[in-house]
């Protein structure tokens, strides 16, 4: 894929085929195509004009036994979560513990063990309302990244939800973001962290000072993290706040912060359905 902007797709193959002129498309998702040759660059290029613009679930492409490339195009699953199969990847694992807390803990004193906590929570309120989940990781056990990328290539969910918590050098560090790496993928990273920073300024930090609560967005920015590079639906990574800094990691730790971001999460997630 060469590009998605808000009205179509493009798709740029070597010029093998010299294809050319319109084609015909009535797939609810496009409506309607063409092909063009860029004769000095050896390419050719399928342009596809989205039904609705700036709406897009992701693709999937592959040779079929007869050796021709098959290019499948999502429709958008349902109007609720019940028709929804969500992929949700708690962050490291295993022998790769990601950030250590800096608060002392038996049970989360890893950045691991918090990603678990909050993903398991997660799972359970999307089933509770009608999602299938899918998980790369159930245990403390360590998955790498080609084995995270081929489970979404391979079961193609819906979205792809990447649980992370965050870290720096600097002690004060602190907040909550998103990430994104393709553009279909940015609402619902938007929808997500917005509902998440929502959660930590009017429950977690209620009656913080204003100076205090302008620390908790980092926004939901472009980042090429290798999670998030699939193509089969929409997929984001999210931060969801610094366990190098002692009172954000004490919020973590909390069985009940951790409910909260399970539940602002869900939420994000029904409303880009909602907006979508």
């Amino acid at each position: 894929v060469s590009s998605l902007s808000c009205t179509g797709i493009e798709f740029v193959f070597a010029d093998t085929t010299n294809a050319e002129g319109n084609i015909t498309v009535s797939n609810g998702v496009c409506t309607g195509g063409k092909w063009s040759t860029d004769s000095a660059k050896s390419t050719v290029t399928l342009t596809l004009e989205l039904a609705n613009t700036g709406k897009f679930y992701g693709f999937h492409y592959e040779y079929d036994k007869d050796g021709y490339l098959v290019i499948s195009i999502k429709h958008k699953p349902s109007s609720s979560l019940s028709g929804y199969t969500i992929m949700l990847d708690p962050g490291h694992g295993g022998i790769d513990p990601g950030a250590p807390c800096a608060v002392s803990s038996s049970s989360f004193g890893n950045e691991k063990d918090i990603n678990l906590s909050i993903a398991t929570k997660i799972k359970d309120r999307l089933e509770a309302e009608g999602a299938k989940v899918l998980m790369t990781r159930t245990t403390d056990k360590w998955v790498c990244y080609t084995d995270r990328n081929s489970a979404v290539r391979n079961a193609e969910p819906d979205m792809f939800i990447s649980v992370h918590c965050d870290s720096s050098g600097s002690a004060s560090a602190m907040g909550t973001s998103a990430y994104y790496y393709r553009a279909y993928s940015q609402p619902l990273a938007k929808a997500v962290h917005d509902s998440i920073v929502n959660a930590y300024k009017t429950k977690i930090y209620a009656g913080k000072s204003e100076s205090f609560l302008s620390k908790v967005d980092r926004n939901a920015d472009f980042y090429a993290f290798r999670v998030t590079r699939v193509e089969e639906c929409p997929a984001i990574l999210v931060e969801y706040g610094f366990v190098s800094n002692i009172s954000e990691c004490s919020v973590l730790q909390d069985a009940g912060n951790r409910d909260i971001l399970a539940s602002a999460t869900v939420d994000g997630i029904k409303n880009y359905i909602s907006a979508s």
